[in-house]
């Protein structure tokens, strides 16, 4: 991890819901809340929490997030599971 960079830990989660992607991506922001994560803090720098919504119903909300290398490792440890 570069130098000054906080640490962290990227999970990846798969789960079925009847969550409309909407109420879903809200239920998200609000664990991020719950968390202690505040506008104020993101601008400077600090993140409690980033709950991020990637795939909905097949369909990729971040490619970005997608194309990371992370990503690719920890779908692969989903899929063999």
């Amino acid at each position: 991890m570069a130098e000054g960079t906080p640490d962290f830990t990227n999970r990846l989660l798969s789960i079925t819901t009847t969550l409309s992607q909407c109420e879903l991506n809200a239920l998200l922001k609000h664990l991020e809340l719950m968390a202690g994560d505040t506008k104020e803090k993101r601008r400077n720098g600090i993140i409690t929490l980033d709950c991020d919504l990637d795939i909905y119903d097949g369909e990729v909300l971040k490619p970005r997030n997608v194309e990371r290398e992370y990503f690719h490792i920890l779908f692969a440890e989903l899929a063999r599971e």
